[in-house]
């Protein structure tokens, strides 16, 4: 099986039989994206070890398998995939900080590449509002069509809804007397929102601040 996200934000998949060792797909895209071929234990359930990820642009690309497992493969006549498998091998063995420093030198040397947009999409919980935006911006507007640009910009506007001196996103629940209680019923008035669980040890130790800040 094949399975990719088009820049339409279409899931697109298709499958072949496996011949003599050999198989191909044959068929369109509009930009380069990432794509998974694989064989499948179940209909939603790929197997973990007959699968293999590579970016996938307009071109013959060859894929040969190394070893008895797809997930062991090389691939020819992609530029975008040779620049992205070069940046896993160099990901291998190193730390958290150590790989966003990689990614970030990419992200500045490759700007408006289709691997940056999904680098920025499964990174953006570890960057900077601002940073990312800015990011954002030098996609260009190929690159911010594509499928992994319109999750970026959905969510750089999700994240701009929680940044100082934006207006707070409405919500109702319930209080501790099982009544409903709405955040614009408060317009006008200071709120203090804080949010918390019972299992987390940091944030019932600081319950006594937010009782001294209620009290303020």
């Amino acid at each position: 099986f094949i399975y990719y996200t088009n820049y339409e934000q279409k899931d697109v998949s298709d499958s072949t039989i496996i011949k003599d060792d050999r198989y191909s797909f044959t068929g369109t895209v509009d930009g380069a994206s990432l794509v998974y071929i694989g064989i499948k234990i179940k209909k939603n359930q790929w197997d973990p070890q007959e699968n293999y990820g590579f970016f996938l642009e307009p071109g013959n690309i060859t894929i040969t398998q190394i070893g008895p497992h797809i997930k062991n493969c090389l691939t020819k006549g992609s530029k975008t995939d040779l620049l992205y498998q070069d940046l896993n091998f160099k990901e291998q063995g190193l730390d958290d900080a150590a790989r966003f420093d990689l990614v970030n030198s990419f992200i500045h040397r490759y700007p408006q590449t289709a691997i940056t947009a999904y680098l920025l999409r499964v990174n953006v919980g570890e960057m900077e509002p601002d940073s990312l935006l800015t990011y954002y911006n030098n996609l260009g507007a190929v690159m911010q069509a594509s499928h992994n640009g319109r999750k970026v910009a959905k969510l750089i506007t999700q994240l701009q809804k929680g940044l100082p001196g934006h207006r707070a996103q409405d919500f109702k629940s319930m209080d501790i007397n099982g009544l409903d209680v709405q955040l614009s019923n408060f317009k006008g008035k200071y709120v203090l929102l804080d949010f918390w669980a019972s299992w987390c040890v940091p944030c019932r130790a600081g319950n006594p601040h937010l009782k001294k800040l209620y009290q303020k």
